[in-house]
């Protein structure tokens, strides 16, 4: 057995994406087929890849033996390639249909693709701090964080230990980067309400609106909230506090 087949042996590959640093491209001037070509070759896709989602773009949805038929490629040589265009967050499929996840390329990347990435990225800075001896938070992901606790992590920040939340503080402002999912609870707001200051948070993964916020007092404290990835909250909450947001992804109001 080589070495290669050894290490796939012993550590089983779950999913696996290519990006590419490309040279820039001229969005002006070049063609919406071409453009979509260098954006799919940054993420490893070839040729073949790139026609089956431009073919899937005017179709609207095929199956993978239709695929194989079109392009003159095997069913499973067309399954890889749609699987390729999955794991990026472009196609998606209901039984044997494969059809574009969204419309827009780029909403498939920032709320798909992008949260898929970063879960894996946590997942290796877990294994790396235990190598450095770091205690890092070994929990799964979920929305139940927040920076309520500010004293507690302020401490561990100090030690740089790393929990997925990078919070600065300046005279007017509370700044707060969460690379994990989220949820912004009534504590959080009275928090920066109790301080006198205003909250700017960027969140890279999913932000949960916590239904016991109060939709004048989030109003008056968020500044600007960026979130690269689902936002999720009650509609009365959302509306008053809307035009401070920019959404790279989806929303949904309850």
């Amino acid at each position: 057995m080589s070495e290669i087949e050894s290490e796939k042996n012993k550590f089983t590959i779950l999913a696996e994406w290519t990006i590419r640093k490309l040279r820039k491209i001229n969005t002006d001037v070049s063609e919406e087929d071409e453009l979509i070509r260098w954006i799919l070759y940054s993420f490893g896709i070839e040729k073949i890849g790139q026609d089956i989602y431009l073919y899937l773009r005017k179709e609207g949805s095929s199956t993978s033996t239709e695929i194989a038929e079109k392009f003159g490629i095997s069913p499973a040589t067309a399954r890889r390639y749609l699987e390729q265009l999955h794991l990026i967050g472009l196609v998606d499929y209901i039984g044997r249909e494969y059809h574009l996840s969204f419309e827009d390329i780029s909403r498939g990347i920032r709320s798909i693709l992008i949260p898929r990435i970063n879960e894996v990225l946590h997942a290796i800075i877990i294994v790396a701090n235990k190598v450095s001896g770091h205690k890092y938070l070994e929990e799964p992901f979920t929305s139940e964080a927040s920076f309520s606790t500010w004293e507690h992590l302020a401490e561990k920040i100090e030690k740089k230990i790393w929990k997925g939340i990078k919070i600065k503080e300046s005279d007017d402002k509370i700044i707060i980067d969460v690379f994990r999912n989220y949820e912004l609870t009534r504590r959080d707001i009275n928090r920066c309400l109790d301080k006198g200051k205003k909250l700017v948070i960027r969140v890279f993964g999913s932000l949960k609106i916590s239904s016991d916020i109060d939709p004048s007092t989030a109003s008056q404290v968020i500044d600007r909230v960026t979130v690269f990835g689902s936002v999720e909250g009650p509609k009365n909450v959302l509306n008053a506090i809307l035009d401070r947001f920019e959404i790279f992804g989806s929303l949904r109001m309850r």
